[in-house]
């Protein structure tokens, strides 16, 4: 289906790139475009616009998906295993429930994160029974890890109080 002539979106929501040669797939019947020219997403090598997939999007934004600043997730790794040894799953689980609901690390991030940490010595990681009898692979700081953590919650509290001066400035 077209969609003022910016890209193709399906009827399921689901949004598909603009047709290289020009060519359309999909259904021939035309749809009325009621999204915002801000609601435009560049998809692979086409922009799309949003028309029957607007409400798909608007879902996704409404689940507040808050992106993380670069090397925030290391802190956040470190801080939650500072009270002890956890799992993957109740580092997640922790960070979670200490924001209040307002940060979800998935496991496309967290466990990659783990691994990273894991070679620089930060953390340590051995195998054990959670408390639902599977096994898994438990983490705690190590000495260099807590040194880590210090050196990295200093200056992450010198980036904020930075942005928060600029914030009040500008």
């Amino acid at each position: 289906m077209r969609c003022c002539g910016a890209g193709i979106g399906s009827a399921n929501g689901e949004l598909r790139p603009a047709a290289r040669a020009g060519v359309l797939s999909g259904s021939s019947r035309r749809l009325a475009c009621h999204a915002p020219l801000s609601l435009l997403y560049l998809v692979w090598t086409g922009v799309a616009a949003l028309c029957g997939a607007r409400h798909a999007v608007e879902k996704r934004m409404l689940k507040n998906e808050t992106q993380l600043l670069p090397g925030t997730l290391f802190l956040l790794i470190l801080k939650s295993l500072a009270r002890g040894p956890l799992h993957g799953y109740a580092i997640a689980k922790r960070i979670k429930n200490a924001s209040g609901d307002g940060l979800e690390i998935e496991d496309g991030s967290l466990y990659p994160a783990l691994n990273r940490l894991l070679v620089k010595g930060w953390v340590h990681a051995e195998w054990g029974t959670s408390e639902n009898n599977r096994r898994a692979r438990f983490y705690r700081l190590t000495a260099e890890g807590r040194k880590q953590l210090h050196a990295e919650a200093r200056d992450f509290e010198k980036l904020v109080k930075s942005i928060q001066l600029v914030m009040r400035t500008v």
